[in-house]
């Protein structure tokens, strides 16, 4: 409903404020170099969105053999981390249309100006969301959440100052990414999905028969779940009595998690 009051806003708007944008029966032939342009640029970032969502589909499949509670973690933090990246978003869609006008414009140090600004923009925002974060983001999570679980907020909390310092990169990235499409170059943006995507976890195999997509998926890391020794040194030590000795102290450790021993951190 608030989209079409706001698609009817914007006709009036359009109609009385920019005659100019209203389109008219000539706008409405077919041209056949525009329209295969319109299908490249549409393929190309519908290719790149699916790639890096297909990524966020990876890692939520990864993450629902963690528990429940871990789940409903996760997905709050990823709420809250939507509407940290907004601003950024935004950003990308504005600098993809500024961009594409100055390069009609024949405007080229306009669109480095603008990516400058973008780049401290994307500083700046990241900053502010430091800040935030570091100072409130339990008592977000406990808001978007409406649980008091110590385990969830706990997990959806390092969840979020983990990413936050971040968003820089991701601002960068995005407004690159953007400005690449608004100069009409089709496969960078894709190759830049593609690398995004290769850079996530996907799954844990077990013992069996698997297969992996070439150049795209790889084994990060082989990792036994046998009972294993770790045996140390021996040490010598000094009693209470003051009598030297040697220990020799042998551990036997067992890994159940092989996900959380390869990229958890304590």
């Amino acid at each position: 409903i608030s989209q079409f009051i706001s698609s009817i806003c914007s006709i009036i708007y359009l109609v009385k404020k920019c005659p100019m944008l209203v389109p008219k029966k000539e706008h409405f032939r077919f041209d056949k170099a525009l329209f295969e342009e319109m299908i490249g640029q549409g393929i190309s970032m519908g290719l790149m969105r699916s790639i890096v969502s297909s990524g966020s589909v990876v890692l939520q499949y990864g993450i629902n053999g963690l528990g429940y509670l871990t789940i409903a973690a996760h997905t709050t933090a990823r709420k809250i981390y939507m509407f940290g990246n907004m601003p950024f978003i935004s950003m990308g869609s504005a600098i993809s249309t500024f961009v594409s006008q100055n390069k009609g414009a024949d405007q080229p140090q306009r669109i480095r100006k603008a990516m400058k600004c973008a780049a401290w923009y994307s500083v700046v925002v990241d900053l502010v969301i430091v800040v935030c974060f570091g100072l409130f983001a339990q008592k977000m999570v406990a808001v978007v959440s409406g649980s008091s679980e110590q385990v969830l907020l706990d997990n959806a909390t390092m969840y979020l100052w983990v990413v936050a310092p971040f968003f820089t990169v991701l601002g960068c990235l995005n407004c690159l990414r953007h400005a690449l499409s608004g100069l009409g170059m089709k496969k960078l943006p894709l190759v830049s999905s593609v690398i995004e995507f290769i850079g996530k976890y996907k799954t844990t195999w077990s013992a069996g028969l698997h297969f992996k997509i070439p150049l795209l998926e790889r084994i990060s890391k082989k990792v036994t779940l046998k009972e294993q020794v770790l045996d140390s040194a021996p040490q010598p030590v000094i009693t209470k009595d003051n009598v030297t000795m040697q220990i020799d102290t042998v551990v036997y450790y067992h890994i159940y998690d092989a996900k959380l021993y390869t990229y958890g951190v304590v």
